[in-house]
């Protein structure tokens, strides 16, 4: 809910997070732009 809010209120957010936490983020509406190693770029 407060990633859908920060979204709709920042709609170019972007944030980096480790391959496992990808799912949640993507569940949360954010897609995968690009990958750094093991940190996933999401906007």
């Amino acid at each position: 809910e407060l990633m859908r809010a920060l979204i709709e209120l920042y709609p170019h957010t972007e944030l980096t997070c480790t391959i496992k936490k990808v799912p949640f983020y993507e569940s949360a509406g954010m897609q995968v732009i690009d990958s750094h190693n093991t940190q996933i770029v999401t906007n």
